[in-house]
């Protein structure tokens, strides 16, 4: 649970420091990350690494 408190402090901090559209689209961008990482398909067509 303490993860969790400090997570929402810093996206707080986030929030304050650089905006709501700025803050939205990084949190965004990690969960698009996170999204492709989980996928458990590491070769596709859309990852850079194996054009």
């Amino acid at each position: 649970m303490p993860e969790i408190v400090a997570a929402q402090h810093a996206h707080r901090r986030l929030l304050r420091r650089f905006g709501a559209a700025t803050t939205f689209d990084a949190a965004l961008t990690a969960l698009f990350i996170c999204g492709h990482r989980w996928d458990g398909n590491p070769v596709s067509d859309n990852d850079i690494q194996h054009r």
